[in-house]
């Protein structure tokens, strides 16, 4: 399955990943992590 994103979604998650990434130092690959799990469990429902 393919998921596409609008230009303003993207702008969004690159925005709070730059976000978080100055700002969560402790784990800085978290976002990453639950933005992937997210797309993940949408194409298995």
């Amino acid at each position: 399955m393919r998921v596409e994103v609008t230009k303003r979604a993207q702008r969004e998650v690159n925005r709070l990943g730059r976000w978080w990434l100055e700002n969560r130092d402790k784990a800085p690959e978290l976002f990453e992590e639950e933005l992937s799990a997210a797309y993940f469990q949408k194409w298995l429902s």
